[in-house]
């Protein structure tokens, strides 16, 4: 059974029922929904752990932003010797 409310601030922990709607004018009223969820504790711990852990890093040095980018930068990351030798395959298909 829902419950009517003309309380825009309502305190939904209050709520004796599954749900609430909130009159906001005369046409429009808005519903809220108490779901029950179950939450892993453990789980939470460990994200919060992680989390913290991000916060911690210490900010890197020039020489490691390089590196890491080198890593990443599609210059560093291809083979050029087998593209060439991709790109003269096709060459020689197509009879260039």
């Amino acid at each position: 059974m829902a419950t009517l409310s003309t309380n825009l601030k309502t305190d939904l922990s209050t709520l004796t029922s599954t749900e609430q709607i909130v009159k906001i004018d005369e046409n429009t009223a808005k519903r809220y929904k108490v779901v029950e969820e179950t939450i892993d504790l453990e789980a939470l711990r460990r994200e919060k752990e992680g989390l913290e852990a991000d916060l911690n890093l210490k900010e890197p040095t020039t020489e490691m932003l390089i590196q890491e980018g080198m890593g990443v930068d599609p210059y560093y990351r291809i083979d050029k010797t087998a593209v060439q030798a991709r790109i003269d395959v096709i060459n020689k298909i197509l009879g260039i």
